[in-house]
């Protein structure tokens, strides 16, 4: 996963934003009933170019909506402050940040370091809420161990995002487990699935977001703070 992506849609990896409602997820957003299936060979992005927090239309993001679950520790290198901003993460400023996502297992999803820095709008829900609470209060140079929760993340498996699809709309170098697909619907509304089990005639896919049920680890470094647009 690269670029803008999973924070919501956004860190370098993946994600989409949420709404504003109480519900910690969105994804899948609606009933999605396939009407076309074709192979993706895009990557995996936390929904936009958003350091790995991209967003797939109509969908949360890595990085969108969450509740923080546990903030593991926080760290702030000896000489922060030393030619640096004095201004620290609050709701309204612009907020430029380098991030790694792992797993419990320390398998690592995304990260943008070294390359472009993930900046959004802290308080606007571009990227997951509960990240941004955690970094509240941060200065340039201030780190931070973030662990979300599945439920303030992309939220557990939802038994109901499988769909049973008859197997020639599959193309046949996906039918097996864990090909990458893009769906559309009659409406022209597109998501990406995953085969999850392929039977004699017909192929079981995945409309999961592929975090969900996974427990979220992030480390931040805070680079930039500015003053948001008016």
């Amino acid at each position: 996963m690269n670029g803008k992506r999973i924070l919501v849609g956004q860190l370098s990896g993946a994600a989409a934003k949420r709404s504003a409602g109480t519900s910690t997820r969105t994804f899948p957003p609606r009933r999605f009933a396939i009407a076309h299936i074709a192979l993706d060979d895009s990557p995996l992005k936390a929904p936009r170019k958003e350091p790995s927090l991209e967003t797939v239309k109509g969908k949360a993001g890595i990085i969108a909506p969450l509740a923080l679950s546990i903030v593991v520790s926080f760290a702030a290198p000896a000489n922060a402050g030393e030619g640096k901003s004095a201004m620290t993460v609050a709701n309204g400023k612009r907020v430029s940040i380098e991030y790694t996502l792992t797993l419990e297992d320390h398998t690592k999803v995304d990260s943008n370091v070294g390359a472009e820095p993930l900046t959004y709008t802290q308080g606007s829900r571009e990227i997951l809420p509960a990240l941004q609470e955690a970094l509240l209060g941060l200065k340039e140079g201030d780190t931070k161990h973030v662990t979300l929760s599945p439920e303030d993340g992309y939220g557990p498996v939802d038994p109901a995002a499988f769909q049973t699809v008859e197997k020639n709309l599959i193309p046949e170098n996906a039918r097996h487990v864990g090909a990458q697909l893009l769906a559309r619907d009659a409406s022209g509304h597109t998501q990406r699935v995953r085969v999850h089990e392929v039977k004699d005639d017909t192929v079981v896919v995945d409309l999961n977001h592929p975090l969900a049920g996974k427990t979220l680890v992030f480390d931040v470094r805070v680079l930039k703070i500015a003053e948001g647009a008016d």
